[in-house]
């Protein structure tokens, strides 16, 4: 649920301070990555060791697919609503991850994975069609095929393709070779944050310029983040990456309510249905482990 938070955040601190999307996407990670280190050492004490040349292809791997995500994600919300981008990502994501899944790790499509996956994508539709973007007056989700926002709804579709790829190449290195989950989240943040601090600095690095704004950012990096992605990953060793990357659908549902309440993007009648499918997929997820 704390990732579901990154978008209201995000918003508050383009409203305290200019800080573009790069800018914002490289600061997360600066002070993400040093956090997982730190975390990753009082959790598994010695697995920061030498990589192998196979564990390092996948840190790399994983560390350009983060980068990615944070450069497009906030890219995405820069222009279109934190409903829609938050639901175009984190929502699609299961998709990527499913197709991708089946591909590369050979995870089968169960009957119920597959009638969770289809009820969240349903939800997911009918969340973004039930809300008109950041302009309230929109009147529905069609204002989000307008060309001021077709961007915005790419970019966050590469978000989620790059948050597929880093999720699987988690739990494929997890699985291989019993790599740690905080050091794994840590080497591959503090490899995202090598990636991606020189495209904030030649884009003209712009840093918060009160101590509010830096509040946000801190919030950002330390806790949507470095302990969010830890958890995750050490929940990645022990169930599909198709069933945890349906599971984030809390995300994008905690950001849209976060969104509604607070900045103003409201739900339709077919808005609130798709929260209650999307809950619906998650529920039939519990039962199937149970």
């Amino acid at each position: 649920m704390t990732w579901g938070t990154t978008g209201l955040t995000s918003n508050i601190l383009n409203r305290l301070s200019a800080v573009d999307a790069v800018s914002v996407g490289a600061l997360r990670l600066l002070i993400a990555f040093p956090a997982l280190l730190i975390l990753a050492q009082t959790l598994a004490p010695g697995t920061l060791r030498p990589l192998l040349k196979r564990e390092w292809r996948a840190v790399l791997l994983m560390g350009l697919s983060m980068a990615a995500y944070n450069g497009c994600f906030f890219a995405a919300l820069a222009r279109t609503s934190v409903m829609a981008g938050t639901l175009l990502a984190l929502c699609s994501a299961p998709l990527f991850v499913a197709l991708l899944a089946r591909l590369f790790l050979d995870e089968p499509l169960t009957r119920p994975m597959l009638l969770a996956l289809a009820t969240g994508l349903i939800g997911t539709a009918l969340l973004v069609g039930g809300q008109g973007g950041r302009d309230p007056s929109a009147g529905s989700g069609l204002a989000l095929l307008r060309l001021d926002y077709a961007l915005g709804n790419l970019l966050a579709l590469g978000a989620g393709l790059a948050y597929a790829v880093y999720a699987l190449v988690g739990r494929a290195t997890q699985a291989g070779d019993g790599t740690a989950p905080a050091s794994l989240a840590a080497l591959s943040f503090t490899t995202a944050a090598i990636l991606l601090t020189p495209f904030a600095l030649a884009n003209g690095l712009r840093l918060p310029t009160n101590f509010p704004a830096w509040g946000a950012v801190l919030y950002l990096g330390l806790v949507p983040t470095a302990l969010a992605y830890a958890l995750y990953l050490r929940g990645l060793k022990t169930v599909p990456a198709t069933v945890a990357s349906i599971g984030t659908l809390v995300e994008p549902l905690t950001a849209s309510l976060l969104a509604a309440l607070f900045l103003g993007e409201r739900l339709t009648q077919s808005g609130f249905v798709g929260a209650g499918l999307m809950l619906s997929s998650l529920a039939i997820l519990s039962v199937r482990k149970t």
